[in-house]
């Protein structure tokens, strides 16, 4: 009988950690991973937003990472921008860079840029329709992605 405690405690100990383990694992990659969709163009800039990322804490806010991809410079940027489509506004909260190849954070900077508008973007206001769209037609997070982070 004791035998079959210590063997029956020594089971659901390590189920326990396997499980937690788990756990820990898939929400740290889940959270890692940025599934970006190329936007648009403009010039040698690529314009991509990750979708994992879309919010839409109002019927006129829009939350996203917005990507901007230099052909020939071999860094990504990586915006968490505020869109109000009422007012055509948008703000950057902060900026990531990136080495491209790499994959390794290279700088890193938190701030409040003050609203500016977007109309004369059309690269901008792709981004916001891009991120409506996709935001209404998809419920879920992709289990996709690649960690830049």
């Amino acid at each position: 009988m004791d035998l079959f405690k210590i063997k029956y405690r020594g089971l659901r100990f390590w189920t326990m950690v396997l499980c937690a383990g788990l756990l820990l694992t898939g929400t740290e990659t889940a959270l890692a991973k940025a599934d970006r969709y190329f936007v648009d163009y403009d010039n040698n800039t690529g314009y991509y937003v990750d979708v994992n990322s879309i919010e839409l804490p109002s019927e006129h806010e829009v939350l996203c990472d917005l990507y901007l991809v230099k052909l020939h410079g071999g860094y990504m940027y990586r915006y968490r921008a505020y869109f109000d489509t009422q007012e055509g506004s948008y703000e950057y909260q902060n900026v990531r860079v990136y080495d491209y190849e790499t994959k390794k954070l290279v700088s890193a900077m938190d701030f409040l840029q003050p609203r500016q508008s977007y109309h004369k973007s059309s690269m901008l206001k792709q981004t916001v329709s891009f991120a409506l769209e996709w935001k209404r037609t998809h419920l879920h997070k992709t289990p996709y992605g690649e960690s830049w982070e």
